[in-house]
């Protein structure tokens, strides 16, 4: 049986190891890495008329690879609209995933990926999936998150004195815990939300640093989103996954 487990185990990461060497990758513009499933945050004011996340796409395999990209829009805020160029085509906020193909060559980038976020004027948060995968190896694909928020004027300066801690143990089955820590005189409250959107928990937080632990027995397997909201708008965003 030992023999067995710790041949599985040599499996497992061999798979892991040769997946993470041959697997595309994110990095911003800089080429500093973007660890998968993160969550980017995009702050903007009602004065500028959109909101800009640029990513490129690395092909870390030794052929060239064709790989396609797409948006889902997991909560979006009413009025807002999403759009996306790649391969040296920028489609409408109704086209959710790329006619054109970027060819990667082996060790090569992809620069030319731009997520746009209209969002009217409306201030608040709109949630949105941006996937890359090779065409002809659908299981060689990538995501991350991105959060588009819309601050007041002037609201930015304070919500970067806010923070939250990742929620802890994640995956979860009965409770999840969260420190944080707010800014003098403004308040905090925390939004627990599904995958489409729904407010599942709201939680007033006391003082301007703690604790807080969330109920999650009652909830199913899944993806949920967090949300820390500062004097009612978004500061930061992450994900929990619900495990019974």
């Amino acid at each position: 049986m030992k023999r067995i487990l710790l041949s599985l185990y040599l499996l497992s990461m061999a798979c892991f190891y040769g997946y993470s060497q041959t697997g595309l990758s994110l990095s911003d513009t800089l080429g500093n890495p973007i660890a998968p499933n993160s969550t980017l945050v995009i702050n903007s004011t009602p004065d500028k008329p959109e909101g800009v996340l640029y990513l490129w796409v690395k092909n870390n395999g030794s052929n060239a690879v064709t790989v396609k990209a797409k948006k889902v829009e997991l909560s979006l805020l009413a009025e807002a609209s999403v759009n996306f160029c790649w391969a040296n085509q920028c489609y409408p906020p109704t086209v959710f995933e790329s006619l054109a193909n970027s060819v990667i060559n082996a060790g090569a980038y992809a620069k030319d990926f731009s997520g746009h976020y209209q969002h009217n004027t409306k201030m608040g948060q709109s949630k949105v999936e941006w996937v890359f995968w090779d065409v002809s190896n659908p299981a060689n694909t990538i995501s991350v998150f991105a959060d588009y928020n819309v601050f007041p004027v002037g609201f930015e300066e304070h919500a970067a004195e806010a923070k939250i801690s990742g929620v802890y143990p994640n995956p979860a089955n009965t409770n999840v815990s969260m420190t944080y820590s707010l800014p003098a005189g403004m308040n905090g409250t925390v939004i627990l939300r599904n995958i489409l959107g729904a407010e599942i928990r709201h939680e007033v937080l006391q003082g301007s640093s703690g604790k807080l632990t969330l109920s999650v027995s009652d909830l199913s397997d899944g993806i949920y989103f967090y949300s820390l909201l500062v004097n009612g708008e978004s500061s930061s965003t992450g994900k929990l996954i619900v495990r019974h």
